[in-house]
């Protein structure tokens, strides 16, 4: 549902210290391993990861947001990416972040630019190949902080039931063919990789796309019940609200938050997987609704989160025709109180 290309997503060398994509904030909540919660590597975070997108130095960001606990670090396109620069953008932001005595999770989205799902699987089972070194060498990279108890987010392939045809990895782009026995032997082998290279601070995230008329929720199931227990910590969704005017229905209300999760939810209680610690990886709500309305379905993600124990929420606010909320508006101030909420 978001943008996925190097426009604005990519790691850029050009910008290694000038910016940064950034997800902002913590809520302290109560204790996110609850008795309906699978014990998990996320777990051990012990505080509630909430942010939300914005474009600043690392820096900077950190004084603006001094209750900040997560970044997203880079949509990572495995097959094309300069994974040494990411590398040393990661060990700058570390330092900035130690320097100013910051406890920070980053993020890394790990995805293609070209290559389908089997395409990438054969490449990532051949010793060598590109795409192995480049995962190896982020691995070894992460396992670096694991002393100092860093956690880093890996989302593998988010919004995989959506159809983009900038997103060659997702199911429901029929050249392509991607299946959930391809999508779940590649989870496999980064989560191998991850550990042969001693990267057990890697918090492993499974992230469908919940959004109007975006189904596959049975491709979606067969990828949980094949992925082994223990190699999934957290299960994230990626919520994109409209109003139902945008698909010329009557209401201008956008679509809550709940309605469009709760789908998904029971796709996860079905699998072997159910009990996981939930995430909202990314969230947006359009600005075909009113001020208002956008307004009142941020406050309601938020209770619905809080009420679920989730232990990651942020908000898509990067620059975009439809997604973004300007600061001076009542979503803006919402959002703002929202992430400062303690």
């Amino acid at each position: 549902m978001r943008l996925h290309d190097n426009r604005l997503f990519g790691f850029i060398r050009g910008s290694l210290v000038r910016s940064l994509i950034v997800m902002t904030g913590v809520l302290v909540l109560t204790p996110i391993a609850s008795a309906a919660h699978t014990k998990t590597r996320a777990s051990q975070l012990g505080e509630v990861a909430l942010g939300v997108g914005n474009l600043m130095h690392m820096e900077d960001f950190l004084r603006a947001y001094p209750g900040s606990r997560t970044s997203i670090l880079s949509y990572m396109k495995l097959d094309s990416f300069d994974v040494d620069a990411a590398v040393q953008y990661m060990r700058w932001n570390a330092s900035t972040q130690a320097q100013m005595g910051r406890e920070f999770w980053p993020q890394v989205a790990l995805e293609t630019s070209g290559l389908g799902l089997a395409e990438f699987r054969r490449q990532l089972a051949q010793p060598g190949s590109k795409v192995d070194r480049s995962i190896r060498l982020l691995a070894r990279e992460i396992a670096k902080y694991r002393r100092d108890r860093k956690w880093f987010f890996i989302r593998p392939f988010s919004e995989m039931n959506d159809g983009t045809l900038s997103n060659p990895w997702e199911f429901a782009l029929k050249d392509r063919h991607n299946t959930p026995n391809d999508l779940a032997a590649i989870w496999m082998l980064l989560h191998r990789a991850f550990d042969e290279e001693g990267a057990d601070n890697a918090v492993f995230v499974f992230s469908p796309l919940a959004a109007y008329s975006v189904h596959h929720e049975a491709e979606v199931l067969e990828t949980l019940n094949l992925i082994p227990l223990g190699m999934i910590d957290v299960y994230g969704l990626n919520v994109y609200s409209r109003p139902m005017t945008a698909y010329r229905g009557a209401s201008p209300d956008p679509i809550p938050f709940a309605q469009l999760a709760q789908p998904w939810l029971n796709v996860l209680a079905q699998s072997k997987h159910r009990g996981l610690p939930l995430a909202v990886s990314e969230m947006a709500v359009s600005n075909q609704a009113t001020d208002d309305r956008r307004a009142t379905w941020v406050r309601e993600a938020f209770n619905y989160a809080r009420k679920h124990e989730f232990v990651m929420v942020t908000y898509f606010n990067y620059p975009h025709p439809y997604w973004h909320i300007d600061d001076n508006t009542l979503a803006g101030q919402v959002l703002r109180a929202e992430i400062n909420h303690h």
